[in-house]
């Protein structure tokens, strides 16, 4: 149908925020060719908000912590850590942007690494940009 990785991928981008495939945005977001994320980088904000707003609305009463965090596109899911870290920065960045929406937080007390989203108290707002966010 069309011809080059650039296009091919713009489709799929595309088809990714018309059907909400919150997964499939993260995905072709970490397979961007040449300078394609840079573009991309606009659209994370408003289609991680939207995927909170659907994760709340489909887990209650909570979810797991990690799990919501690598569905928001802060770590892969898949269970490969990003090249050269261990993830744990990107475990909080995630947090931190889960609270400035308005999530709570649940932790466990005998684990730090154990934390949940209580989704069925938790009251979703648009964060406030900080510039973060977006990576």
């Amino acid at each position: 149908e069309y011809e080059g990785e650039e296009i091919s991928h713009a489709l799929d981008v595309r088809r990714s925020m018309y059907m909400e495939d919150f997964t499939s945005f993260s995905r072709l977001y970490a397979k961007a060719p040449k300078m394609s994320a840079y573009i991309m980088d606009h659209m994370i904000p408003t289609v991680r908000f939207r995927a909170l707003q659907v994760l709340v609305k489909a887990f209650k009463p909570t979810v797991g912590g990690k799990w919501a965090v690598g569905m928001l596109g802060f770590y892969p899911i898949d269970g490969n850590e990003f090249e050269g870290t261990t993830g744990e920065e990107e475990i909080e960045r995630g947090k931190k942007y889960l609270k400035s929406c308005g999530c709570l937080i649940l932790e466990d007390e005998g684990d730090v690494r154990n934390w949940k989203v209580d989704t069925k108290n938790s009251t979703i707002n648009m964060p406030q940009e900080s510039g973060e966010e977006g990576k």
